[in-house]
């Protein structure tokens, strides 16, 4: 049985690893960082005069609801401080100048956004806007991923013809701990996936995460967001109930 690989793409803090964890233990693929470029950046676009192609893996590419994400990134920012410039403080860090870099190489180009949530927006419609006759391109919904895994799984396999290693539901596996950063290293045992801290999902499940926000800040994410692309991506109605609790309608 030959294992397919597929590139995999997503903004910092997306849920990458995660989903990589759970398809590569129960379906007969691997997931591919940095073949058509950095996983955390733009998708090029290549022309016709250009040196590479795109060659022909098929494409995951992770989104995470825009509260959640922004909750993360600041999260990640004020513990580890790695890839990101921006402000420190909540209110500036949201509000402020965003910009990402690739923290291990040595003078790595920028990106700079107005914004963080500018920064969901032209990153998440990048990978959603990559369509050629030769690979597929297939979002995975961190959100859906986490309150049903094993029928999220199931569809993404199916799109992308993937064979599963399990028999039965009761085989489908999950990670209970917080999943590494693996890059491409070797991950011949479920250990290399996983760190020592407990994973607990229900803080995306019960949308803990929006303790962060005042109701300024909700008006903020609003104004900012790109509800076309937050539609396309299914976080439609999430943002509907957020905004009707905040009572902003």
């Amino acid at each position: 049985m030959t294992t397919k690989k597929i590139a995999l793409f997503g903004i910092f803090r997306s849920g990458t690893n995660y989903t990589r964890t759970v398809l590569e233990w129960n379906f007969d693929c691997e997931l591919v960082t940095n073949e058509y470029g950095w996983k955390h950046g733009y998708f090029p676009i290549i022309t016709n005069r250009s040196r590479r192609d795109y060659g022909e893996l098929d494409i995951i590419h992770v989104s995470k609801d825009p509260f959640a994400s922004i909750h993360s990134l600041y999260k990640y920012y004020s513990t580890n401080g790695r890839n990101i410039i921006a402000s420190r403080d909540w209110d500036e860090f949201l509000r402020g100048r965003f910009i990402i870099y690739d923290y291990f190489q040595e003078g790595s180009p920028q990106y700079r956004f107005a914004n963080v949530v500018e920064y969901w927006n032209s990153m998440n419609w990048n990978y959603c806007s990559i369509s050629k006759n030769n690979f597929k391109n297939v979002n995975v919904n961190y959100d859906e991923l986490l309150k049903n895994p094993f029928n999220t799984a199931l569809a993404i396999a199916k799109c992308l013809e993937l064979k599963p290693k399990f028999k039965s539901e009761d085989q489908f596996k999950l990670p209970e701990k917080t999943t590494k950063n693996m890059g491409d290293k070797p991950r011949d045992t479920d250990s290399d996936y996983v760190t020592d801290r407990k994973f607990s999902p229900e803080f995306y499940r019960n949308n803990s995460f929006m303790e962060r926000y005042s109701s300024e800040d909700i008006k903020f994410v609003f104004k900012n967001i790109d509800m076309e692309l937050a539609t396309k991506l299914g976080y439609k109605q999430q943002l509907l109930n957020i905004r009707k609790k905040s009572r902003l309608i």
